[in-house]
């Protein structure tokens, strides 16, 4: 066990973008219809490059207002801080643009090993963005575990071939029936998930040994 990689948004700081105050904007912006069910940047992606570029600088005004105003989890810090003890590399994975990540990373003085968001590679559900964060991080996937809030945190971490947990809150609900994800109720449950991954493998060293 020698990692632990964070989705931000509803992870490590309270859920607080409203993603359809933004739709809104953009369309009235551009003067379009949009599918109201589609992903904030799948909309975005199907735009021709002006409106593209448009659309995204409202985006971007949204999110890094988001990021100044955001609150930090309780217990992030605490468990940063003692995965850090144990000696586990930090990354963080996100569908934000990377300017709102530094603010919150300023802000909260939060420490990463890699932070991947969209810029640089292809964005949760797919694999993409977890793939190039585990090379990052110089560790093998078997080593990993990922913890997100979304079911777009649980495909990718699924597609990665990545151990996944999700917490409890309000994205859960949105979750296919079909699908069991891995539930935690707090990021305090990732430190003691940690601490059984290494136990485990310590006995696996004895027993080979």
């Amino acid at each position: 066990m020698k990692a632990v990689i964070f989705d931000l948004d509803g992870t490590l700081t309270e859920f607080n973008i409203d993603i359809d105050r933004i739709k809104g904007e953009i369309a009235e912006k551009l003067g379009i219809e949009i599918d109201r069910k589609r992903t904030i940047l799948d909309i975005i992606e199907a735009l021709d490059e002006n409106k593209k570029k448009i659309a995204l600088e409202i985006l971007e005004k949204h999110e890094i207002s988001s990021a100044i105003n955001s609150k930090l989890k309780k217990e992030a810090k605490d468990v940063i801080k003692s995965l850090r003890k144990m000696g586990i590399k930090i990354g963080l994975v996100t569908r934000n643009n990377y300017k709102s990540c530094i603010i919150v990373v300023e802000k909260f003085d939060l420490k990463f090993d890699c932070i991947v968001s969209r810029e640089f590679a292809k964005v949760k559900p797919e694999k993409d963005q977890l793939e190039l964060a585990v090379k990052l991080l110089g560790v093998d996937k078997k080593d990993v575990i990922y913890v997100g809030d979304h079911y777009f945190d649980y495909l990718a971490g699924k597609r990665a071939g990545i151990d996944t947990f999700i917490i409890n809150g309000k994205f859960l609900k949105s979750f296919p029936k079909n699908e069991k994800p891995k539930i935690i109720n707090s990021l305090k449950e990732v430190v003691k998930i940690v601490r059984g991954k290494k136990k485990e493998e310590s006995g696996q060293v004895a027993v080979q040994g």
